[in-house]
């Protein structure tokens, strides 16, 4: 569940004298001014470890560490064990170190192409931006991000034989930042995010619950059709039109970005104008009497389901 992750930590002045015997140095230099040391050096071609003065930081894939590939996803009962072989690479206790990325991801099979499920993929309230690339789809705002990636190919690009030329791998993680975790380390009664917080069952649970939450809170869309033999009424007659003109604009994601696009152009444009409207486009989407649901989507959440039900049994699994 977790892959990468970045910790920082402060270290008495046996510490990093131990870490310097410990390691070879990419880069070792001396601040002329202060005499303070940047130590820089790689593990295993995963993480990197700096030491700049006292102040410890590492950052790396935690999965790439204990399976030997990021591929894999690192289930919870698979993390102690894991941060444990990081001391002994790193050298150093780790448990008191503070965390500022924590990346939590599920990787799953699916039965048609993982840049299919995309457009079905529609805008979350939550996240100032929603784009794409040739392989990804971003939700992001400055604290954190969710995204949905091809794991199949990376995976065949990077020359690994874990997957088939068939096999169709989807990947969902979601980032969370600094800004994030703080917010994060106070709803759980924390002054901040820990390594030895990641040991916590409740607190694995809440992880696992936002990342599940993430995905849920984003709009899925469906295709709206102008049907007749269901209206009994005006109000159901205008709730068709509505339907039929969202679609004839390009669907629920194409209106959505149009009323994104409108605020960009018009600062002036009242947010709560803005809101009201994209509800009004998400209640359509969500109405039973226009929106033909995706099968594309049911396959989506019935598998991120499924994952999430692993991961949660393997929390129980540590104890």
């Amino acid at each position: 569940m977790i892959d990468s992750i970045k910790i920082s930590k402060y270290l008495s002045p046996q510490e990093v004298e131990s870490m310097l015997h410990l390691h070879e140095p990419e880069e070792e230099l001396v601040n002329r001014k202060t005499g303070e040391l940047l130590f820089k050096s790689n593990i295993g071609n995963n993480f990197t470890v700096v030491v700049r003065g006292s102040c410890l930081k590492v950052y790396g894939s935690l999965s790439k560490l204990y399976f030997g590939s990021n591929t894999k996803s690192l289930l919870w009962y698979q993390v102690k064990p894991a941060i444990q072989k990081l001391e002994e690479v790193v050298g150093v206790n780790l448990k008191s170190a503070k965390i500022t990325r924590l990346d939590i991801e599920s990787t799953f099979l699916l039965p048609n192409t993982v840049k299919s499920y995309f457009s079905i993929l529609g805008d979350n309230r939550f996240f100032k931006s929603r784009f794409q690339d040739k392989t990804t789809l971003y939700y992001k705002n400055y604290s954190r991000t969710l995204c949905f990636y091809d794991k199949s190919k990376k995976s065949r690009a990077d020359k690994e034989d874990f997957f088939t030329e068939s096999d169709h791998a989807m990947r969902v993680e979601f980032r969370m930042f600094s800004a994030y975790l703080k917010l994060f380390a106070k709803k759980v009664d924390r002054n901040a995010m820990l390594i030895q917080d990641l040991f916590d069952q409740e607190i694995q649970r809440d992880l696992l619950n936002l990342w599940l939450q993430h995905y849920n809170d984003i709009t899925k869309t469906t295709s709206l059709k102008l049907d007749m033999t269901e209206v009994s009424g005006v109000k159901d007659f205008k709730e068709v039109l509505q339907a039929a003109g969202i679609e004839k604009l390009g669907g629920v994601n194409q209106v959505i970005s149009m009323i994104d696009s409108a605020r960009a152009d018009n600062q002036d444009m009242d947010r709560k104008l803005v809101s009201r409207l994209k509800g009004v486009v998400r209640t359509q989407n969500r109405n039973p009497l226009v929106a033909t649901p995706s099968q594309q989507i049911a396959e989506l959440t019935a598998t991120i389901a499924i994952a999430y039900i692993a991961n949660l049994l393997g929390i129980h699994e540590s104890y």
